[in-house]
């Protein structure tokens, strides 16, 4: 895999992070951080349904 994220760009121009860490902080992190992201993919709208409706205080 990293080799193929390297091939894809996400590469530190310092060499200090390996490129899966890179893609990490580039799509992960500002995916996190970016509103509606949970109306991407259906499935992705389902899981967030299914939480909202869950009463995590009944065990």
């Amino acid at each position: 895999m990293r080799d193929k994220l390297g091939d894809w760009g996400f590469e530190d121009s310092s060499n200090k992070n390996h490129p899966e860490e890179v893609f990490i902080e580039r799509v992960v992190t500002r995916i996190e951080h970016t509103d509606g992201v949970w109306e991407w993919l259906p499935k992705w709208k389902k899981l967030r349904q299914l939480i909202e409706e869950t009463n995590f205080s009944e065990s």
